[in-house]
């Protein structure tokens, strides 16, 4: 609570010493604005494309902008987030995971295996090869190269997914942020 409160004094203090004077009407902004619609096109796409091409037919991720994946469960969602998790670290973003399911071990498990094709259950058993070994080193390393943040939060409430994103964003930045999933 003492992080929520200092954050909420923050954002008076910056919202009463605001430099800000007017709020212009849209007629004001709206040729500003599709210049920069226009320089941020490339490749087909502004923001951060997805790994899936359908999914980039409907929307691309961009700061700012709220992406919602539902589907009834056990359909493939935590992995969808897991694999468009990696493909974001791919394109040299920064991914803060909020996971609601898994441990970060077991998050870490499930990672390894999806980077090295190594079945799960030989991960943790141990039953992998010498040049598998060297595989898993391999993702090891390429993971602690990004700009990744993995958070285990079985329970959360609006408060704390604010704290957390507003620590992870001052110390580490922040281009995506994933939450997998908002229980009911």
């Amino acid at each position: 609570d003492i992080g929520s409160k200092i954050y909420e004094l923050l954002d008076d203090v910056l919202m009463e010493y605001s430099q800000t004077s007017e709020v212009p009407p849209y007629r004001e902004v709206v040729d500003k604005m599709w210049e920069e619609i226009q320089s941020r096109q490339s490749g087909g796409y502004s923001g951060f494309p997805t790994k899936f091409p359908t999914l980039n037919e409907y929307v691309t991720l961009e700061r700012g902008e709220l992406v919602i994946i539902g589907a009834e469960q056990k359909q493939g969602k935590s992995i969808m987030m897991l694999n468009c998790a990696v493909d974001l670290l791919k394109q040299g973003c920064s991914v803060l995971y909020i996971d609601s399911e898994l441990s970060t071990r077991l998050f870490t498990t499930r990672l390894i295996s999806h980077l090295t094709q190594i079945d799960y259950k030989r991960l943790t058993s141990g039953s992998y090869s010498p040049e598998e070994k060297e595989e898993i080193d391999d993702v090891i390393e390429w993971v602690k190269q990004c700009n990744f943040t993995h958070i285990y939060m079985p329970m959360f409430d609006k408060q704390n997914i604010y704290t957390t994103v507003k620590k992870v964003s001052y110390t580490q930045g922040i281009d995506v942020l994933i939450i997998d999933y908002f229980k009911s």
